[in-house]
């Protein structure tokens, strides 16, 4: 083989894998949040446009990264108070409601198992859980890997509100009420 046709060789080779990689990326749709310029995966299931990861939208009061580590925050999102969850999700997009969650968590399996192990992968449209843990009002962090609280829109004031709390370990997902300053949570915002 000439140099010519080795470098040839490895040129197309070069351009396949990328634009294999370029096809791949451009399966993935994306919604840029214009009021801090980051980009987030999103995922449609059951006819709803759901984030494929948790928010990450800093401008907020009472919002924090994981043991306040910037890390954690670029890998599983913030945490934050219910108060501050309902000024994350950008423009066209929303807290989901009980239901919506619900109906989300039912449509990944029949058991419980099934439910928690598709929301964690790919296979599920590409959602991807993140078991972020939680924040105490104290300052204490619990559950990282392990846990996951989700806001959900709620009208009403009442004191406590519905979180969506999932537990890899007990292989649940059920809805809580918390009160709104107690404890901070994910937020997963679901399009209008």
């Amino acid at each position: 083989m000439s140099k010519f046709s080795f470098g040839l060789a490895i040129m197309l080779l070069i351009c396949f894998s990328f634009s294999s990689y370029a096809q791949k990326k451009e399966k993935d749709v994306y919604h840029t949040d214009t009021r801090d310029g980051k980009y987030y995966k999103i995922v449609e299931i059951n006819g709803k446009t759901w984030f494929a990861e948790n928010a990450n939208y800093s401008d907020v009061p009472a919002c924090w990264c994981y043991e306040n580590s910037d890390i954690e925050c670029e890998k599983n999102g913030r945490l934050y108070t219910y108060d501050a969850a309902k000024k994350v999700c950008p423009q066209g997009w929303r807290l989901p409601t009980d239901l919506e969650f619900i109906q989300l968590v039912n449509s990944a399996g029949s058991t419980g198992a099934e439910k928690i192990t598709a929301l964690c992968s790919d296979e599920f449209n590409g959602f991807d859980l993140q078991f972020a843990g939680w924040r105490s009002s104290k300052g204490l962090y619990f559950g990282r890997g392990n846990k996951a609280g989700y806001w959900l829109d709620y009208s009403t004031k009442k004191k406590k509100v519905p979180v969506m709390f999932i537990d890899k370990s007990a292989q649940s997902a059920e809805i809580i009420n918390i009160k709104k300053l107690e404890k901070f949570y994910s937020v997963r915002c679901i399009k209008n």
